[in-house]
């Protein structure tokens, strides 16, 4: 008997739009939001504007992505 994982659809979803995005956009960044406070990450946003775009996600989608 073998084990087959179930994934949802949602995470396929988010898959799918992971590399959606990494074909999009000529340079990607991946950071670790953990630890960092949400001030911080909001004056990020502001002082970027448009020329960002973040799209928090799990480690390990963006492994199989």
């Amino acid at each position: 008997m073998t084990y087959k994982p179930h994934i949802t659809q949602v995470k396929k979803d988010e898959i799918a739009e992971i590399k959606a995005l990494f074909d999009k956009y000529k340079v990607a960044g991946i950071i670790n939001l953990d630890g960092l406070p949400t001030l911080m990450l909001q004056r990020i946003k502001f002082a970027l504007g448009d020329s960002i775009h973040l799209k928090p996600t799990k480690k390990r989608l963006i492994k199989i992505a």
